[in-house]
């Protein structure tokens, strides 16, 4: 959500590396999308450490997303 220029975040959680796993980022998508209204597309903001099954579930989900990536991985556009 944007308020006076501003990305306010309207949902967000911190996990550690014992709860990263895919169950758990699968499920703050699930809350994510009861929240957001169906026309809203709402931009991703997270840190390093998700695989392409997490960024696939976000574009299945209709948000895009920015997210820091560490080597070796890397994004590709395949459109």
């Amino acid at each position: 959500m944007v308020f006076n220029g501003r990305g306010v975040a309207i949902y967000q959680e911190v996990h550690s590396m014992s709860t990263k796993e895919k169950r758990y980022t699968q499920g703050v998508l699930a809350k994510l999308k009861t929240i957001i209204d169906d026309d809203v597309k709402p931009i991703l903001v997270a840190d390093a450490g998700y695989k392409t099954t997490w960024f696939r579930d976000v574009i299945a989900l209709g948000c895009d997303f920015a997210v820091r990536v560490r080597k070796p991985m890397r994004y590709v556009n395949q459109k």
